[in-house]
């Protein structure tokens, strides 16, 4: 026996046969986590490589594994809560979102910024990122 057949095929050949990325924002997207950072993070709270590279049968798996998660969140979902944390930053919203717990820390964050433009952009990149 060579060393050729023991060490597998030439590293050409496996790479050829390699099976296809799939498209990774179309399964970000599938799994209703927003953006790639999400996912990421996502991925790294459940034990999962963080990559952006995924074969077919690892994004089937974490559809599976997301789809067993208590609380997935639907793709319009997301937009939901995405258009409510607008709105919050914008300062033009709902006063029943005050009652609610989910919304009542995020307008506290915001009222405890104040008026400063900048640092509301700046809140409401970081709490748009975390959704």
């Amino acid at each position: 026996m060579t060393a050729a057949t023991v060490a597998g095929p030439p590293a050409d050949l496996r790479r050829e046969t390699a099976l296809p990325a799939i498209d990774i924002d179309a399964h970000v997207r599938r799994l209703g986590l927003g953006t790639s950072t999400a996912y990421r993070l996502w991925c790294h709270r459940h034990g999962l490589p963080s990559g952006l590279q995924k074969s077919a049968s690892q994004a089937a798996a974490e559809l599976a594994k997301r789809g067993h998660e208590p609380h997935a969140a639907a793709p319009h979902h997301t937009a939901r809560q995405r258009q409510i944390i607008e709105q919050i930053a914008s300062g033009d919203f709902d006063p029943v979102l005050h009652k609610m717990p989910e919304t009542r820390a995020v307008i506290h964050a915001f009222e405890r910024v104040g008026s400063n433009p900048a640092d509301r952009r700046l809140l409401r990149r970081l709490v748009l990122q975390v959704e």
